[in-house]
């Protein structure tokens, strides 16, 4: 739940870091691949002795594709101590 928790304080406390999440996720292809994200360092694929890239596969070329069955719906929200759980978040100091 931590996790949770700081990936949401360092999306949603600073506008400037929210609005480029945004235009990043509108503007890239989503391959599943770090090559998305960072194509100087790595590759989708077969990288070649002479490019020095780290291989990142697609999710589509890692993991076959896998039909699923909708899970039964349960209701997780059984105690209201939960609450305060979300409520408290992390103070981030510094963004990079």
């Amino acid at each position: 739940m931590e996790t949770g928790k700081i990936l949401y304080q360092l999306l949603f406390q600073n506008p400037t870091v929210f609005q480029g999440v945004g235009q990043f996720a509108k503007a890239v292809h989503h391959t599943g691949s770090r090559e998305d994200y960072w194509k100087s360092i790595f590759t989708s694929e077969t990288p070649s002795a002479i490019e020095c890239k780290v291989y990142s596969p697609t999710l589509l070329d890692a993991w076959s594709d896998h039909t699923f069955f909708p899970l039964p719906s349960i209701d997780w929200f059984t105690m209201e101590s939960f609450i305060e759980d979300l409520q408290t978040f992390p103070i981030i100091k510094k963004v990079d």
